[in-house]
Order: C-alpha cells, then sequence, then structure tokens
C-alpha cells in the first residue's frame, strides 16, 4: 500500500479545516440562510419587521405596504407563539384571552404598531389621525384594512418622498 494518496475532492460548499474536518457552508440563491440584524439583507420579509421597530416612535414619513403587512403578519405569528407558551405554562387568563409573555409583547409593539399605521395611512396621502377611526367597532377596522391595501400614491406628496422610489 505504499502508493501516493488519491486526492479528495469537495463540493464548491465545503471548506476544508484538517485532513478530517470539513465545515459546510451551503450556498442559496440568496446567499447565506443566516440573517444578520443590520447587514443589507435584501427585501427579506424579516427587515421589513425590523424596520418597523427600528422606527419606534417616527410618525413622519411613510411605509410601503410590505413594511406593513410584514411587521402586521410577524405580530400575528409572535402574539399566537407567545399565547400558546402562555397556555402551556398556565399564564393565560381565559378572559382575556392574555397572559403574561402575550401582554408585554402586545404593550411593547404598541407605540410600533401605531407608528407603521400611520406611515402606512401617510403613504396613502391620508393624515395619520384616520387611524382613530379604528376605535369604531367593525367598520373602523374594515376601513383601515381598505386604506392599508391600496397603493401609495407615487413620487412625493405632502408626507415626504416615495418609499418605493427610495428602495430603487
Amino acid at each position: 500500500m505504499g502508493g501516493a494518496m488519491a486526492k479528495q475532492v469537495h463540493p464548491p460548499n465545503v471548506r476544508v479545516r484538517a485532513a478530517h474536518s470539513a465545515i459546510i457552508r451551503p450556498q442559496y440563491p440568496g446567499g447565506s440562510l443566516i440573517l444578520r440584524i443590520g447587514e443589507n439583507n435584501g427585501d427579506h420579509p424579516m427587515n421589513w419587521y425590523l424596520a418597523a421597530l427600528k422606527k419606534y416612535a417616527v410618525f413622519n414619513g411613510r411605509a410601503r405596504r410590505s413594511e406593513f403587512w410584514y411587521f402586521v403578519l410577524f405580530n400575528l405569528i409572535v402574539s399566537i407563539v407567545l399565547t400558546v407558551v402562555d397556555g402551556i405554562t398556565g399564564s393565560l387568563n381565559a378572559a382575556t384571552g392574555m397572559g403574561l409573555l402575550s401582554g408585554l409583547y402586545s404593550l411593547a409593539v404598541l407605540i410600533p404598531s401605531i407608528s407603521v399605521a400611520v406611515r402606512r395611512l401617510h403613504d396613502t396621502e391620508r393624515s395619520g389621525w384616520w387611524v382613530l377611526i379604528g376605535l369604531i367597532p367593525l367598520v373602523g377596522a374594515i376601513v383601515l384594512i381598505v386604506f392599508a391595501v391600496q397603493e401609495g400614491t407615487s413620487g412625493a406628496n405632502r408626507f415626504g418622498e416615495d418609499p418605493k422610489a427610495a428602495a430603487a
């Protein structure tokens, strides 16, 4: 067995550290699967949620539909998960439907939720005060949903530059 060792061939997504170990780094069409906060990750859905949280109490400017609806989606997912955890841990109050964790999360995202809704209304050329129509049961929620699904005004409006133009 004194011949030369056969050269090992590794796929392009494997980097060899030593003779017996390898680090597998799978490549995906959009780059790495790992999302790093603060890095440019393109239009990853989590970025829209994080962008809304970073603008915690910014009530001026405009928010694209993507920012608003992904924020709503992630809020819904997190709320459901926390409610399930509250139910498992026994901290869920059946009368209110809220537990310790879901209640704290709801308080934490109250201001960002209002601010992203106001900025979404600004994108449709409406005053942020329209968010108060949500206080009218059923009808207010329907009106706000209709406003939120409408496309924003193209170009600058009285509330700021077009967020789509800024992203392009």
